[in-house]
């Protein structure tokens, strides 16, 4: 996964304010709970080369939560994908919108103003059963957006989890 420089803008309700920042983007396709009939799930993954203290500011700005509980890890992409760490829940009143402007590149906007830009690798498609993003839109999963950093000290790593409506999605095709 390319290594993406962005310009992260964010509003702190005086000013808007812009912060440069590294990360990863990916997505992952589980499913958490296949023998009681749940449908598939995807997670867009920012993977932000920042410590836990930035992640969490990020996640505030970005999600608006108004409230963040600790969640059981989703066993899934711990297995699977060595996702392993402490997780929590986003509750929030509104969710982000993600753009999918190109069949690898998206866009995710919050309400009060802060974006992203993400891409994903054809191999990171390719391994969630896609070929391009705009598929999602002809497909029934569940969307939904984990934040966190690659901090090594797995006992020390936090995941911000915030499910999404299917209306967040959104393809500029």
């Amino acid at each position: 996964m390319p290594i993406v420089d962005d310009t992260y803008f964010f509003d702190n309700r005086k000013e808007r304010i812009m912060m440069k920042i590294s990360y990863k983007c990916s997505i992952v396709k589980y499913n958490p709970d296949p023998e009681n009939g749940w449908k598939d799930c995807i997670s867009f993954i920012f993977e932000f080369l920042a410590d836990n203290k930035i992640v969490r500011g990020l996640t505030v700005e970005m999600f608006s939560p108004f409230l963040i509980v600790p969640l059981s890890p989703i066993q899934e992409l711990v297995t699977k994908e060595g996702l392993k760490g402490d997780y929590w829940g986003l509750l929030v009143v509104d969710t982000p919108k993600i753009f999918i402007v190109e069949d690898y590149e998206f866009t995710m906007v919050s309400l009060n103003g802060c974006t992203l830009r993400g891409g994903v690798t054809k191999s990171n498609l390719n391994k969630c059963e896609l070929s391009s993003l705009y598929e999602l839109a002809d497909k029934d999963y569940s969307i939904n957006v984990i934040f966190t950093n690659p901090n090594e000290e797995t006992s020390n790593r936090q995941f911000y989890y915030c499910p999404l409506l299917s209306s967040s999605l959104y393809f500029d095709k």
